[in-house]
Order: C-alpha cells, then structure tokens, then sequence
C-alpha cells in the first residue's frame, strides 16, 4: 500500500471549531432546561426541606448528556430522579417521625 492512502486527512483546529460551537451551545440549552425544569418542580413541591433535588436535577443532566438526545431525554428524567427523591425524603421522615400514617404511596 502506498504511503498516501495512510495518511488520511487529519482534522485541524479550524475544522473543530464549528463542533465545539455547536457543543457549547447545547450545553448551554441543556443547562438552561434543567434550570427551568427544576424551577417549575421546586414551585410544585410544598416541602421546602426538599434540598437535594438540584442533586437529581445534576445527575439527571450527567446522565441525559450520555445519551444522542439530552435534550429529548432531560424532561423524563428529571421527572424520574425529582420522584425517586421526593419518595426517600417522606420515607426518611416517617421513619424520623415514626409516624407512618403520613407517608404517601411509594410509585
């Protein structure tokens, strides 16, 4: 094999900037809907005790950042994160409290 057919054309600085824009940008949307996500679950929540949804709110931005569509998948686990969370914060008062009366069903 000739040595040119190895020499495949390498991409330069120039050529990656255009991705990185596009990448800064949708980290910047990806950001901005997991802020107004979590805004609009904190409005909906009565406990204020609730401090570690903005936790949930990170991992589920981690983790929608691994899949091909985090914008399309942020919205669904955002809403599955803030619950599994709610969840353990009334299951950890009632067993505070000792008072399981209180205590909402478990999805």
């Amino acid at each position: 094999m000739s040595a040119t057919k190895w020499n495949a054309k390498r991409p330069n600085k120039r050529d990656s900037q255009p991705v990185m824009a596009r990448l800064s940008a949708l980290s910047g949307d990806v950001n901005l809907l997991k802020e107004q996500l979590l805004d609009e679950r904190l409005r909906s929540i009565s406990d204020p005790e609730l401090r570690s949804l903005p936790l949930a709110a990170d991992e589920s931005a981690a983790l929608a950042w691994s899949t091909a569509y985090p914008l399309l998948v942020l919205p669904e686990l955002m809403t599955e994160r803030s619950q599994a969370t709610e969840t353990r914060h009334y299951r950890q008062n009632c067993i505070r409290k000792r008072n399981c009366s209180k205590y909402p069903a478990a999805a």
